[in-house]
Parts: structure tokens; C-alpha cells; sequence
């Protein structure tokens, strides 16, 4: 089992959409800012809630918060136009943290294992 833990800046407000099998997903993205050799590096990745965690990320993530989140990847495979194969990692997000700025301060909302379903139900992941 792998386990991915990013903290960084969300870029999009989550969008919320349903797949062919009635699941509900909420696709995001967060960025990571490091320095490497004096320079600052920005590395993108997407996040995926699923089922009651979507909904509830889709109503508290906005573009711009501070996020943690845990998760396992998920590698999509693809054709492009050009008949090129693609491959995207993602990560399915278990566990969220967004830190919001309010102005009389920072308040956090957290959205854990206990308060919605298994990303996979095929799989039990004990965090």
C-alpha cells in the first residue's frame, strides 16, 4: 500500500461530476511550491474525492486554501487525439484538512474516514 500526504494551495474550486456507475466525484488541484537549487519549483497535482467526501469538498475547498490531504494514487490511462498513449497519476484523497482565512483568523475544516464512505469499497485501508 502506498500513502501520499500533500500540503499546498488548491488552483481550481473542486468540480463536481457523477460517473457511469452513479459514484460521486470531486476533482481538484493542489500545488506544491519547493525550491530546489535556489529556484522555486511548482509541482501540480490532482485530487479526487469521492462519494460524501466530494460533496462535502465541493462546499469548503475554493481556490486558493491551504489543503492537507492524505490518499492513495491512482494511475488513469488514456489515447489522445494524436493516438499517444498517457498515463496521470492522481491522488484519491481519504483524508481532508482546509485551513481557511477568515478575518477575525484561521479556522479549519476537516473531512475524515469517519464522516463519509470508502473510496473503494473493494479495499479496506485501515487510516
Amino acid at each position: 500500500m502506498i500513502k501520499v500526504t500533500l500540503l499546498g494551495r488548491v488552483g481550481s474550486d473542486p468540480v463536481l461530476r457523477t460517473t457511469k456507475t452513479g459514484k460521486t466525484v470531486a476533482n481538484f488541484s493542489v500545488a506544491d511550491n519547493q525550491k530546489e537549487a535556489g529556484e522555486q519549483k511548482t509541482t501540480w497535482y490532482s485530487v479526487s474525492c469521492w462519494d460524501a467526501k466530494a460533496e462535502i469538498a465541493e462546499k469548503i475547498v475554493r481556490k486558493g486554501d491551504l489543503v492537507y490531504v492524505e490518499g492513495v494514487p491512482t494511475v488513469s490511462s488514456w489515447t489522445d487525439k494524436q493516438g499517444a498513449a498517457r498515463n496521470e497519476i492522481s491522488i484519491s484523497c481519504r483524508f481532508l484538512q482546509v485551513e481557511k482565512q477568515k478575518k477575525d483568523g484561521p479556522s479549519q475544516e476537516t473531512v475524515g474516514s469517519t464522516q463519509s464512505a470508502n473510496i473503494n469499497d473493494d479495499i479496506d485501508i485501515p487510516f
